[in-house]
């Protein structure tokens, strides 16, 4: 039986020598004999003794194994040594790539369905770079192949395994960080953004305004004045009933001015009373309708 010690450079020795990632079972069958325990440990020693040292390459668990990895920081380096540059995909590559990772095994038609134009040639580039591969044929007329992710895949996107796929939900976390990275902002900021522009729930009224002449801060004295006059004349209009049509034309009037009026006067004599009759300038429930056309 072997010490953890000496189990560690075995280890080292078979990630180094394996072509594609090694997994554990893998490691463990050769150390046949010993305690599977103790090769564990000596594996998750190995692994952080690579990452503390802070060298050139370290190990790292991807497809469903472990292999000797490059460090990202020194990328540059290693593209110059190569003559190779970023490696591209486009955005149809991606958009195929993601449907069969997500919901893989997959037909050519389950992908065209969801992406609504013909993917065979980008199928066939994907295969090209093995990042897929014909894992069977469907139980179906025709039994179509279905498709699936290779190793490479998980090698080159860095997963342990597709359950380490990022969920939908973090896919939109990860859009919306990009977006504001790029100083596009969201939908939600987009939505948001004249109300906390205006400073709080008073820059609804901004809001409503804005595009009908107020300056950049949502103030609109001439605006105001114009609303007060209209909501003014409103009352003059009502009959002595508060009947007779008065109203409605007294708000075609406001809505002529185009004003965002602020509150009405506390004084509204010749027609107060008559508002609130009406329903329509009840103190308890703010602004008029009158009010709220001038607003529009």
């Amino acid at each position: 039986m072997l010490d953890k010690d000496s189990i560690k450079p075995v280890i080292e020795s078979l990630i180094f020598s394996a072509e594609n990632a090694i997994s554990f079972e893998r490691i463990a069958g050769v150390l046949e004999g010993e305690d599977k325990a103790v090769v564990r440990a000596a594996l998750n020693e190995l692994i952080e003794d690579y990452r503390t040292r802070g060298g050139g390459f370290f190990i790292e668990e991807v497809a469903n194994g472990y292999q000797f990895r490059t460090n990202p920081e020194f990328a540059p380096f290693l593209r110059r040594f190569f003559k190779i540059g970023l490696q591209k995909i486009s955005k149809a590559a991606m958009e195929t790539l993601a449907v069969v990772a997500y919901r893989q095994p997959v037909t050519r038609g389950d992908i065209e369905a969801v992406r609504g134009v013909d993917s065979g040639g980008v199928l066939a580039t994907l295969m090209e770079k093995r990042f897929i591969k014909i894992v069977g044929r469907k139980e179906a007329p025709g039994r179509p192949v279905v498709y699936g992710t290779t190793k490479e895949f998980l090698e080159t996107f860095e997963l342990k395994d597709l359950s380490c796929l990022p969920s939908l939900k973090d896919l939109k976390k990860m859009e919306e960080e990009y977006a504001r990275e790029e100083g596009q902002g969201t939908e939600e900021d987009g939505a948001e953004g004249p109300v906390r522009a205006e400073g709080g729930p008073e820059g609804a009224e901004g809001e409503k305004h804005q595009g009908s002449g107020p300056d950049r801060d949502g103030e609109a004295p001439e605006g105001e004045e114009a609303g007060v006059a209209g909501l003014e004349e409103g009352a003059e209009a009502l009959d002595s009933d508060g009947e007779g049509g008065g109203w409605e034309e007294a708000e075609e009037d406001i809505a002529s001015r185009g004003a965002a009026a602020g509150e009405a006067p506390e004084d509204n004599s010749g027609g107060g009373d008559n508002l609130a009759e009406e329903g329509r300038g009840d103190d308890n429930r703010g602004p008029g309708e009158g009010e709220r056309e001038g607003n529009n």
